[in-house]
């Protein structure tokens, strides 16, 4: 009887052992996949956004962008934001990888995570 309680509980462990290692790995992968680590050398505070395209598409061409993405495992995500910081008393010029952000959310770099999030 003790045997058989001693295993299932060996197996348990086995189980969430294997769980837990797969987690971490999946969540490695997924922050890995949106970012880019030179990305935190490009974070800049401003007084403010560009509030126009064209002045949007000249801060963009200032910021290039393009330069560190060549350090980047998909250089073509690297691009220009203008954005909050993540307590809101800052903006931020940061190349970073363009993300999906639905329901017309606000975003915020995130330093931590080295990435846009919705705020």
């Amino acid at each position: 009887m003790l045997k058989k309680i001693v295993f299932k509980i060996y197996s348990c462990i086995r189980i969430l052992m294997v769980c837990i290692i797969l987690h971490r790995e999946a969540k490695t992968s997924v922050t890995g996949s949106n970012s880019c680590e030179v990305t935190r050398s490009t974070v800049q505070v401003i007084d403010d956004c560009p509030d126009s395209e064209e002045k949007w598409k000249e801060a963009a061409e200032r910021k290039m962008c393009d330069v560190p993405a060549k350090q980047c495992s998909e250089p073509e995500r690297l691009v220009y934001h203008c954005v909050i910081n993540p307590y809101v008393n800052q903006t931020l010029e940061v190349c970073a990888y363009a993300q999906n952000i639905v329901h017309g959310r606000c975003t915020h770099y995130d330093i931590s995570g080295n990435m846009m999030q919705e705020n």
